[in-house]
């Protein structure tokens, strides 16, 4: 195979071919940094150029200054750092209260589990390991502001259903906190993408 300062790539079905250097089509030494420096900016240039014109159309660069690196992926992805007080204290009661016994063993069975558990309770519940910035307070559903919920709901056979557009548990009202930790566990190790609406 022969290899020259120059590369043959594609965008959107037309051929292309780039010199990565004056007269790279007849110049063959080894080119793996000049390719790599070519892919990483001017393969993509234009597109990077397309994308951040559209994104200043809706936030304009500068407004990002004040931010970190850090600040901007919290920003952006939220964190999936789960507070307990945070998430009971933004939790509504349907056909439960919040001194309920299925309520209180749910809340030591959540703060009982590690942190693993919990973002995977929160995967469960809301369809996704991570939070807003604002944490529980800033859960947002098709309407605005949502809070978390659990409903008393279902058979004490039954496994607990997450209606995760709706930040909602429906949680049958279990006889034993024995049976709650039994079926919290099972919806959360064994019902990936099983058991929500």
């Amino acid at each position: 195979m022969e290899l020259y300062f120059q590369v043959h790539y594609e965008i959107f079905d037309e051929a292309r071919d780039h010199e990565l250097k004056s007269g790279g089509k007849e110049i063959k030494p080894n080119l793996a940094s000049l390719f790599l420096e070519w892919v990483c900016s001017g393969y993509v240039e234009k597109q990077i150029k397309a994308f951040k014109e559209g994104f200043q159309d809706i936030l304009p660069l500068n407004w990002l200054d004040p931010f970190d690196e850090k600040e901007l992926d919290l920003l952006i992805s939220g964190t999936n750092e789960i507070d307990i007080d945070d998430w009971e204290k933004n939790t509504d009661y349907r056909n439960y209260t919040k001194s309920s016994e299925q309520i209180e063993w749910f809340w030591i069975w959540l703060r009982s589990s590690d942190q693993e558990k919990r973002v995977r309770f929160l995967e469960f519940v809301s369809g996704t390991g991570r939070l807003p910035a604002g944490g529980f307070a800033a859960l947002e559903g098709s309407r605005g502001p949502q809070k978390f919920c659990i409903e008393n709901s279902g058979y004490e056979t039954h496994l607990p259903i997450a209606h995760t557009c709706f930040y909602r548990l429906d949680m049958p009202p279990y006889s034993t906190y024995e049976r709650l930790c039994e079926k919290m566990n099972k919806a959360v190790d064994e019902t990936e993408g099983f058991g929500q609406d």
